[in-house]
C-alpha cells in the first residue's frame, strides 16, 4: 500500500495482489525484505548506541559533570543517529529495493545479493547512497526526539 501501486488501494486488494504475485501462503509476501531489514538494523544499532554513550561521556567530561542535560543528550543522539544512518544507507537501499521487488526496468530481484550485483553492474556505485540526505535528516531528528525523551523520562522515573 505504501508504494501506491495499482491494486493496493485497500487492505483487501493488497492481500489479493500479494497472493497473486507470491502465491500461497501469501503472508510471506507481506514480509518481503524482513531479513534484510534486520541486517540493516543490527549494524545501525551497533554504530548508534556506542557513539551515543561515548558522546555523552565526552561531553560530561568536558563539562566536568557526572551527567549531561536531556537536551544535550538529545543533540548527541541526533548526531549519533545521523552518523549511523549515513553508514547504513547502502543496506537501506538494498532493503528498499528488495521490498519493492523489482527495478525501474521491471527486472525482478532474486535476493539481496542479486540486488547488490545488479546495482553494481547495471547502475553505478553511487546508487548505494541514494537518499542519504533525507535519511540522515529524518533519523537525526528522530534521534533527537528519542534520546531527549529517553533521558528526560529516565531522570524522573525511580
Amino acid at each position: 500500500m505504501q508504494t501506491n501501486q495499482v491494486g493496493t488501494e485497500t487492505l483487501k486488494s493488497t492481500f489479493r495482489l500479494v497472493k497473486a504475485e507470491k502465491g500461497l501462503p501469501f503472508l510471506g509476501g507481506l514480509y518481503n525484505g524482513y531479513s534484510i531489514t534486520i541486517m540493516r538494523e543490527i549494524p545501525f544499532a551497533l554504530i548508534q548506541f556506542p557513539l551515543y554513550e561515548w558522546g555523552k561521556k565526552v561531553w560530561s567530561r568536558y563539562e566536568e559533570k557526572d551527567e549531561i542535560s536531556s537536551i544535550k543528550a538529545a543533540l548527541v543522539g541526533s548526531i549519533s543517529g545521523g552518523i549511523a544512518a549515513a553508514f547504513t544507507t547502502p543496506l537501506d537501499v538494498v532493503k528498499t529495493r528488495l521490498m519493492i521487488g523489482k527495478d525501474n526496468s521491471g527486472y525482478v530481484y532474486k535476493g539481496a545479493l542479486d540486488v547488490v550485483s545488479r546495482m553494481s553492474t547495471v547502475e553505478s556505485p553511487k546508487v548505494f547512497l541514494s537518499g542519504i540526505e533525507p535519511r540522515v535528516m529524518w533519523i537525526s531528528i528522530g534521534g533527537f526526539v528519542f534520546f531527549g525523551a529517553y533521558e528526560s523520562f529516565k531522570s524522573i522515573l525511580p
